[in-house]
């Protein structure tokens, strides 16, 4: 994942959280107003938290393919090297 992009996300995240906090505990309302809005507010905050981890789970898989292709074209490239290397030394014998 690009840094930039995983900063905005932390800072998203937690400005979701501030801005939640302050609606909560500034808005005139009763406790039970409170405590309904606040477990609405953990629901959010849980499904962001969940679309952010799929999106990481989801970036860190393509970066791993993307790092198990470059090794198996590097072993192979080295297979056909030492190939070459073997018929040549067996040509010259």
């Amino acid at each position: 994942m690009d840094n930039n992009n995983g900063r905005f996300g932390i800072g998203f995240f937690v400005g979701i959280l501030l801005g939640a906090a302050a609606g909560l505990f500034f808005a005139p309302q009763t406790g039970e107003e409170t405590r309904k809005k606040l477990q609405e507010t953990v629901e959010d905050v849980k499904t962001q938290l969940n679309k952010i981890t799929d999106k990481l789970k989801q970036e860190t898989n393509q970066v791993i393919e993307k790092g198990k292709d470059y090794l198996d074209e590097k072993i192979e490239f080295g297979k056909k090297a030492f190939d070459i290397d073997k018929n040549e030394n067996e040509t010259n014998q």
